[in-house]
C-alpha cells in the first residue's frame, strides 16, 4: 500500500513537472513571436524610410535635370514650380479707349 502511494505521489510530480515545461515553454513561444514580429514591423518601417528618401532624390534629380536644359538652352521658366517669382497683377492695367463707348452692360 504505501508503495501504491509513493508511487502515485511520484507520478503526481511527474505530470506537475511536465505542465511546468509546457507552460514555460509556450510562454518561450509567445515571446518569440512578439519578438519576430517587432523585426518584421521594423523590417518594413525602414523599407517604408528608403523608398521614400528614393523618391524624393529622383524628384530632386528631376528638377535639377529641367533646370540644366533650361539654362543649356538659355531659356528660364516663367510658369509653374520652376518660376522664381510669385505670380502678379501687371502694374499697369489696359485703359478703355477714349473713342469707344461703353458697352451695355456697363451702361445698365
Amino acid at each position: 500500500m504505501h508503495r501504491q502511494v509513493v508511487r502515485r505521489q511520484v507520478v503526481r510530480r511527474q505530470v506537475v513537472r511536465r505542465q511546468v515545461v509546457r507552460r514555460q515553454v509556450v510562454r518561450r513561444q509567445v515571446v518569440h513571436r512578439q519578438v519576430v514580429h517587432r523585426q518584421v514591423v521594423r523590417r518594413q518601417v525602414v523599407r517604408r524610410q528608403v523608398v521614400r528618401r528614393q523618391v524624393v532624390r529622383r524628384q530632386v534629380v528631376r528638377r535639377q535635370v529641367v533646370r540644366r536644359q533650361a539654362v543649356h538652352r538659355g531659356v528660364m521658366a516663367t510658369m509653374g514650380r520652376l518660376s522664381r517669382v510669385a505670380p502678379v497683377e501687371p502694374r499697369n492695367s489696359a485703359s478703355p479707349k477714349a473713342k469707344m463707348p461703353p458697352s451695355a452692360a456697363t451702361s445698365q
